[in-house]
Formats: structure tokens, C-alpha cells, sequence
């Protein structure tokens, strides 16, 4: 006996392949429209997130440094694409005694050179460390100017001591390895000491602000106007924000002893296509 069987092929013609890639590509499409937006949107929420994050910490660190500076010690840096601010960092204030006063033996001798005098009150920072400089009457002008280290400020290097005095307990006895000539009184009688120059650098081209501390106080801004040569003096470097697109400084100097410096900073942070335009003024709070 012979069986006939009906044999069925399974498959897809051409004409239905074309068809279901047709409709997958539809879908895909309509998928990927879907899509795009939100990862878009995620993407952009996280690169204005971080340019908030850079906006706000440059602020605080700057608008902290400047608060604490030397008064009349902030000024500019400019150097082609690279600008910034220099400034003395303090860490302690005291009054000291005056030798003119009373007249007192333990005071500072203005116009000679004295190697000993007494505080009243103490400084925090004890022992001081070394490297560490004393600043009494600077004014910012010149003769009497910190970044000249003569008459208002020990020079680099100086050993410096303080203890606290037993025979006057709240005082402290300041001596210091060579005498020096502090040759301007302060109007509130304020003594301060420093842990040395602080730099604010914003460099267009790398489009970095650039923090750096630990180095030695130069009379001249060229002599520390480059990262190169921050470095070269020891200094320490620390990135403080990147998108920098622009950026820019000016200084309102004091308009009496009683009042400080006030710093203008002009920001602009810039990423993907969005932009953080940051404006803030800073002042230097402590006072001659």
C-alpha cells in the first residue's frame, strides 16, 4: 500500500520579513522617542547640578580666605589668560602692649628694633609653627606694605615664639630669633600673625580655578603669576572648579581704617551648553 503525505514547509517569505522589519523599526523609533528625552533631561539635570556644586564651592572657600585676610593685603594677579588674587592668610589676632603707653616696658618699641614684647590676650595658635610670619600696621600702600617685608611684617624664615606669661596670666611673651623694626602702630592696636600668602588662579585655557598656599610672600605678583612657579616654591595646589569660561576680580580698596577691602568676583562656569554666571562680593572683615 502506498501512503501519500502532504509535506508543509514552515517559514517566512521575503515579503513577510520585510514587513516585521518594517514594524520593528516603527516601534523602535517610537521607543527611542520615548527615551531620549528623559536620558536628555537626566543629563542635563546632572551637568547644572555640578556646576551649582563648583558655583558653591567656590564661593565658600574664596569668600572664607578673603574674610580672614590681612587687611589691605588682597590684590590682583593678571598674566595673559591667567588672573586671580593673592592674599595673606591670618590664623590668630591679639592687641599687643604699646611701649609708647604709659610708657610700658613690655610693650612693642616702635621706630627701633625690639626683639620682645607681650600681647594682651593670647594667641590660640600655640606653639607657633614654623614659617609663620607677625604683621603690625600694614596699610597696603607703599612703605608700608606686608608683600615688601620691611617695617609692618617679619620677614620669611624669622623664628617667632610666644608663651603664655606667668606673672600676667591672659598675656602672652612674644619674642622673636632677630629683632625687628615695626615701624606703624595699629589703630586698634592689633598684632597678627600668618600662616603665609594664599593665590586664587583662574586659567581660561585649562578652564580651572586653582587654589594654592604653603609657599613664601614675594614682593611682586610676577614672581608667583604661574602654576609653574607656585610650585616651584613649594606650594600646594588644590582644584577648586572646572568649566571656567570666564572670569574675573576687582578690588575696592579700604575706605578707612575702619572699614576693609571688599572683593568682587565674576564667574562664569560653563558646561554642554549651560551656563552659571556667578557674581559675589566678598569683604575682608578684620580691620588695622
Amino acid at each position: 500500500m502506498t501512503s501519500k503525505f502532504n509535506l508543509c514547509r514552515n517559514g517566512f517569505t521575503l515579503i513577510e520579513l520585510v514587513v516585521a522589519i518594517s514594524i520593528s523599526a516603527i516601534l523602535v523609533s517610537f521607543m527611542a522617542m520615548f527615551i531620549t528625552t528623559p536620558v536628555q533631561a537626566y543629563f542635563a539635570q546632572s551637568r547644572r547640578a555640578t556646576l551649582l556644586d563648583s558655583s558653591d564651592t567656590v564661593v565658600r572657600m574664596m569668600a572664607s580666605d578673603v574674610r580672614t585676610a590681612l587687611p589691605n593685603s588682597v590684590r590682583l594677579i593678571n598674566n595673559g589668560s591667567l588672573v586671580g588674587i593673592e592674599l595673606l592668610t591670618t590664623t590668630d589676632v591679639a592687641e599687643y602692649r604699646d611701649a609708647a603707653i604709659s610708657p610700658d616696658p613690655r610693650g612693642v618699641d616702635f621706630g627701633q628694633p625690639d626683639s620682645n614684647f607681650s600681647t594682651l590676650g593670647t594667641f590660640g595658635t600655640l606653639p607657633i609653627p614654623a614659617g609663620y610670619y607677625l604683621s603690625i600696621g600694614n596699610a597696603g600702600t607703599p612703605g608700608q606694605d606686608a608683600y615688601e617685608l620691611t617695617h609692618v611684617i617679619t620677614p620669611n624664615g624669622a623664628a617667632i615664639t610666644a608663651s603664655t606669661d606667668i606673672t600676667y596670666p591672659g598675656e602672652d611673651d612674644v619674642s622673636l630669633g632677630s629683632a625687628m623694626t615695626f615701624n606703624f602702630p595699629s589703630p586698634s592696636h592689633k598684632v597678627f600673625l600668618l600662616s603665609g600668602p594664599t593665590a586664587y588662579l583662574c586659567d581660561t585655557g585649562a578652564q580651572t580655578l586653582t587654589r594654592f598656599s604653603g609657599y613664601s610672600i614675594a614682593t611682586t605678583t610676577s614672581t608667583h603669576n604661574t602654576a609653574a612657579k607656585l610650585y616651584a616654591d613649594g606650594a600646594t595646589g588644590a582644584l577648586v572648579a572646572q568649566n571656567v569660561a570666564s572670569c574675573q576680580f576687582d578690588i575696592v580698596a579700604a575706605a578707612s581704617a575702619s572699614v576693609g577691602q571688599l572683593v568682587i568676583l565674576r564667574l562664569l562656569l560653563s558646561s554642554g551648553g549651560d551656563n552659571l554666571q556667578i557674581m559675589q562680593e566678598m569683604p575682608v572683615e578684620n580691620v588695622p
